[in-house]
């Protein structure tokens, strides 16, 4: 029996589809960015979790001292910016994560003892079309 086998030319459209699923770190890298735009966009627009609830409402203390120090137009966990500004992505060729290294991004995404949960972070269902978009895109490119 002769067992012959085929390499793939770069010219060959599946050749060309198995070398990008070799190396997909350009398409981590634009998902990386467009999921760290979602979540900033979370935190300066829509004020809602990854799954499109709204976050719950300051307490009335933190809306005092928010009216008082007028940047309570900027709504919830948008003050200064810095939160948003901290929003990054590490991206590899396999994974892009996205988080942030505010000292105090935990304790909004998560919550305390005397303040509800904020989730900022996380993939929604439009997040989850536009992942699969990019990947289609790159598949296809």
């Amino acid at each position: 029996m002769i067992k012959t086998t085929r390499t793939r030319s770069k010219d060959d459209p599946l050749g060309r589809m198995l070398q990008r699923l070799k190396d997909p770190s350009s398409a981590m890298a634009e998902i990386g960015k467009a999921l760290v735009q979602s979540t900033r966009t979370r935190i300066k627009s829509t004020k809602t979790d990854p799954d499109e609830s709204p976050w719950a409402p300051w307490a009335d203390s933190t809306r005092i001292a928010r009216t008082k120090d007028n940047t309570a137009s900027k709504g919830l966990l948008y003050k200064t910016g810095e939160l948003s500004r901290s929003i990054q992505a590490q991206v590899t060729n396999k994974q892009a994560i996205v988080g942030s290294d505010s000292p105090y991004a935990s304790f909004l995404q998560l919550g305390t003892s005397d303040m509800p949960a904020r989730p900022f972070i996380g993939i929604s269902q439009k997040d989850k079309a536009v992942i699969n978009n990019i990947l289609l895109k790159h598949l296809k490119s």
